[in-house]
């Protein structure tokens, strides 16, 4: 099986020239489009406009004639100036990002995020919100994918103080430089793949794609004698920001998925080549490109193809519910198994326990009330909770055990004998009507002992319903699972309570089409 494959592309300004001869290389290798190889490919500023070249199947060559017609004139420095108080100073960014969006023009020209020949996101920073963003082709996620590709380049790409930010959509919305808060998109796309696609950490492959690195930092000394708002000092605020966000995502991007898992490949450039050089990006990044490609080829080729030796995984079906899912339905717990209530219901780790939490009223639907606690117990909580409030109430409803073919409909599910499941329902509604004749007159009128005659969809605890706190609790098994595999879930009035009403009515009506029990099992006796 193969695993799920995430292309990462780091920013770096110049450097991106870097990515693209390195893709190119790649390319040759593959008989193939490079898009077939990732599932999900992601970029940031230059990784964004690398990564929509292979996501939009544009020729790699194509791509390195971008970088050679655009970068001798990218990072050409503005003219306009203005005097200030005597002094002359720059206004507004430092390029002209014409100069980009022109190349871009040429290269994308039309295409479309929906043109996209996999699934693609690229990072960006909202300048209207001051929120990170992300643009995505991926449906169902978002309504990107009729935005050009060339809007969502550019702003990815818009880096702080070196360009101006890009306006995007119809509600004007405007953006920058992605690498503000994910230099090396490799982290996010994990998250995302994770998040959309329910892909398992364990079963994701990514490469990830440096621009080049220069490992050498710098000194106290050096960097308190830079001027604060000279180039120098932006340049290096900017170096720092990008490359310690870069490194903390490689590394948490290899704990998640694995180091077998995770390849970056970058070069290891001999002198610091900033943002905005294009002269020595031009001059040695192809050839380091060439030596980072022949070094990692075979086990990137290897990489990226064949197949893995793992179990066969659905990426995009059988997706598990996700947050809003869970909050819109008000699903408030899940307990896979009996013996996980203790962990999963908030310190009511028997039933006694839940029902005690009560505050108003209590609605018990069964089958014969087999609980993994004696009826005895239960019936402790019911005593205390009718007598501490006056208006406290609680009905129990069970199957109907003079329904023979309804006791039979059941009968094997719960795996019991011939007999013994109505024999059951009727000892303990003969235990429960003899409690209620021991109890005072005035509360006895708030103790209700029914019975139904239908299956439920499930046994049920509604608790305190028509108040602020109500809840429902479902509980069922599979046919002829043991009761310890009993498993529940607990439901609250949801952004849409629409759910939470049905089950509420649904009970409600299944108790009120019922009878009382009182007249169907009348025995002599008392507790």
């Amino acid at each position: 099986m193969r695993r799920f494959r995430i292309l990462a592309l780091d920013g770096g300004g110049a450097r991106g020239l870097f990515q693209a001869h390195y893709l190119h290389n790649l390319r040759q290798l593959r008989e193939e489009p490079l898009w077939k190889s990732f599932d999900l490919i992601a970029g940031t500023s230059v990784g964004a406009i690398n990564g929509l070249m292979i996501a939009l199947d544009i020729d790699t060559e194509a791509a390195i004639g971008f970088y050679s017609s655009v970068l001798p004139t990218l990072f050409t420095p503005r003219r306009f100036r203005r005097s200030t108080a005597g002094r002359v100073v720059f206004a507004g960014p430092v390029y002209d990002i014409s100069v980009l969006l022109e190349g871009l023009s040429k290269l994308l020209g039309d295409l479309r995020l929906s043109d996209c020949k996999t699934q693609f996101i690229s990072t960006t920073a909202s300048f209207s919100a001051f929120t990170a963003r992300m643009f995505t082709n991926v449906r169902d996620t978002s309504d990107d994918r009729s935005i050009s590709a060339v809007d969502v380049a550019l702003a990815s790409a818009a880096a702080p103080s070196f360009f101006e930010p890009v306006t995007v959509g119809k509600h004007g919305q405007t953006y920058l430089d992605g690498g503000v808060w994910a230099n090396s998109p490799s982290l996010a796309a994990i998250l995302f793949a994770h998040d959309k696609f329910h892909v398992p950490f364990s079963a994701m492959r990514v490469l990830s794609l440096g621009t080049g690195a220069f490992p050498t930092g710098s000194t106290k000394g050096r960097f308190s004698k830079l001027h604060p708002l000279s180039k120098k000092m932006v340049n290096s605020v900017l170096d720092l920001m990008f490359a310690t966000q870069a490194d903390f995502a490689s590394q948490y991007s290899r704990l998640l998925v694995g180091d077998d898992n995770f390849a970056n490949i970058t070069c290891q450039v001999p002198f610091p080549i900033a943002l905005d050089d294009a002269l020595k990006a031009l001059s040695i990044l192809p050839g380091l490109a060439e030596e980072a490609y022949s070094a990692s080829k075979s086990r990137i080729a290897e990489f990226i193809s064949g197949e893995d030796d793992m179990e066969p995984m659905p990426f995009r079906r059988n997706k598990f519910a996700t947050a809003d899912m869970i909050t819109t339905a008000g699903l408030s717990r899940l307990v896979p198994a009996r013996k996980y209530y203790s962990q999963f219901r908030g310190g009511a780790g028997s039933i006694s326990e839940y029902l005690d939490s009560a505050s108003s009223s209590l609605t018990m639907v069964s089958i014969n009330l087999r609980t993994g606690h004696t009826i005895e117990d239960v019936s402790q909580v019911f005593e205390r909770k009718l007598t501490s409030s006056p208006s406290f109430a609680i009905t129990i409803s069970l199957l109907n055990p003079s329904r023979p073919k309804l006791i039979a409909a059941i009968n094997d599910s719960l795996s019991t004998g011939d007999g013994v499941l109505a024999g059951e329902i009727e000892n303990t509604i003969e235990y429960l009507l003899k409690f209620k004749r021991r109890l005072p007159e005035q509360v006895r009128r708030r103790f209700g002992v029914r019975v139904h005659n239908s299956i439920p969809f499930a046994s049920a605890i509604l608790l305190d319903m028509g108040t602020d706190t109500a809840r429902i609790q479902l509980e069922t098994k599979a046919y002829k699972a043991p009761l310890m595999h009993s498993f529940a879930l607990e439901f609250v009035p949801g952004i849409d309570p629409s759910l939470f009403q049905s089950l509420a009515k649904g009970y409600a009506d299944l108790i009120q089409d019922g009878e009382s029990a009182e007249p169907t099992v009348s025995r002599e006796g008392s507790v």
